[in-house]
């Protein structure tokens, strides 16, 4: 492991081979430190006090997508557009410097709403002192989640490896030892003022980071002033569509908040985050996706970027056809282990989390169409619609249903998101023309396999042979059809272009 970490001058066939396994080790340390820890905390926290820490991350998760101005998506835009590379440092100063100065005003003017009154202090169920913590605690947050955004896309697997797990596991565990020594009705403030101390030490390392890859990001010199105004531009008016998706994705937890209160939410947040754990690939593949996705377009040839495409389109839908289905088959034995006996319904909802991992992960291919031709409008319409499907469906499913019918919202909005996307990328403005049929077809049989089956339903006196058998038959075709795939791959494809 540490041999990995450190800088070492590899061979450019070998630098893809070399950084996915860097960002694979890096995230399967930190997600597995995090279910390690999870088991411990939702004993230490109350069920009403890990429900409180649920709403409070979906009302901001709404606000964090004002936090940077759309500079995440205007960052890829102007770099597929610099084919020769020569603004590398004028965008990355550019973008971090409107970055962080948006973060501040967003931060700070939601922090004044957020203690004026007690609105959210009765919504959320916390103290003013927690609420203050759980403010405080964001800013490093925030600052890290650019850096390694930046770490990304500049191609720096190993200082996004060590932040990454610095952030996540070594933040984990400590915070963990902080809630043992803590008296139960303090938890969940020191939970918020552990994350605000270790966050804010892992500030300051991204920061070192930076000056040791010589990447630093708040070079006066680099900043341009024409260029930022080009970029505040586009970024944004990409803004309405993303705080809109932002709503979509967590508009579950603030349904079954406000129609059934703390304790059914964190049935949301515990499947979410153990969900996290299940979709590691899908957080690997962001990793390298999109900064080779932006490289790839910048060329504007079709006979370059499709048949890459095409061939991730496959991986993706075999993939994720064996999680759904292997979820659906095995995960109720963990949770029922490792988990109070209180969060067992979350053994129904994860399979539905998958599925709705699986669709967000496809449209990540499907929005490619937005990069080659901007079009913020129809990106707002979108999810406007989306916002609607998830809020009409939870409405009506979750007085019945409770989380799996807000959960089932969720999933339905990613569906239609998909299905915009296919629609303008294939026939509107015919930019992005895959095969989207082999993914619908796997992916509509994993959806029926894991909303349909439960342990027990044909062999009711072997239950751990039916499991057994099943994992058998659906990873047959899938170990077949995997094989075909990667026979086609070629590594050099996924090579930064010099």
């Amino acid at each position: 492991m540490v041999a990995l970490l450190q800088e070492n001058n590899v061979p450019e066939t070998m630098r893809l081979g070399k950084n996915l396994l860097i960002y694979t080790v890096s995230d399967l340390l930190g997600k597995g430190m995090a279910l390690l820890t999870s088991p411990f905390i939702t004993r230490l926290l109350t069920q009403e006090q890990y429900g409180s820490f649920g709403i409070l991350s979906a009302i901001w998760s709404v606000v964090a997508l004002f936090q940077f101005m759309g500079m995440e998506t205007s960052f890829q835009i102007f770099q597929a557009k610099d084919t020769e590379g020569h603004q590398r440092e004028k965008l990355l100063t550019t973008a971090t410097m409107i970055a962080t100065t948006s973060m501040f005003i967003i931060w700070g003017l939601f922090s004044l709403i957020a203690l004026s009154g007690s609105w959210l202090i009765n919504y959320a169920k916390v103290s003013t002192t927690e609420l203050a913590w759980y403010l405080l605690g964001l800013v490093p947050t925030i600052l890290i989640s650019w850096y390694l955004f930046i770490f990304r896309f500049m191609h720096k697997a190993l200082s996004f490896a060590r932040t990454n797990l610095l952030s996540k596991a070594a933040s984990s565990v400590v915070l963990l030892l902080l809630l043992f020594l803590t008296s139960p009705n303090e938890r969940l403030s020191m939970m918020f003022t552990g994350t605000f101390i270790i966050q804010g030490f892992i500030w300051g390392w991204a920061l070192w980071e930076f000056k040791r890859s010589n990447l630093w990001p708040y070079h006066p010199t680099h900043f341009s002033s024409d260029l930022a105004r080009s970029m505040f531009k586009y970024g944004v008016v990409f803004i309405p569509g993303a705080v809109t998706y932002a709503a979509v994705m967590s508009m579950d937890r603030l349904i079954v908040g406000w129609l059934s209160g703390p304790a059914e939410t964190s049935l949301i947040q515990l499947s979410i985050s153990v969900g996290s754990v299940i979709l590691m690939f899908k957080a690997w593949f962001m990793l390298i996706w999109d900064p080779n996705l932006v490289q790839w377009l910048s060329t504007r040839k079709p006979d370059v970027y499709l048949p890459k495409m095409q061939l991730v389109l496959m991986g993706l839908a075999i993939v994720f056809f064996a999680l759904a289905c292997l979820s659906a088959i095995w995960i109720d034995l963990p949770i029922a282990i490792l988990y109070p006996s209180t969060y067992g319904p979350v053994a129904r909802l994860l399979p539905v989390v998958v599925l709705t991992g699986a669709c967000s992960t496809f449209s990540l291919v499907g929005i490619s169409t937005i990069i080659l031709d901007p079009s913020p409008k129809y990106y707002f319409a979108v999810y406007i619609c989306a916002l609607i499907v998830t809020i009409a469906i939870g409405l009506i499913t979750v007085p019945y249903l409770g989380a799996l019918g807000a959960m089932l919202g969720t999933l339905g909005s990613e569906l239609f998101i998909l299905g915009s996307w296919i629609y303008r990328g294939k026939y509107l403005r015919k930019n992005i023309n895959l095969n989207w049929r082999p993914v619908l077809i796997m992916g509509a049989i994993s959806g029926v396999f894991s909303l349909l089956y439960q342990p027990g339903i044909i062999m009711t006196q072997q239950v751990f042979l039916e499991r057994i058998l099943m994992t058998l038959i659906i990873s047959t075709p899938v170990v077949l059809m995997g094989y075909r795939v990667a026979h086609q791959i070629n590594l050099e494809d996924w090579l930064p272009i010099r």
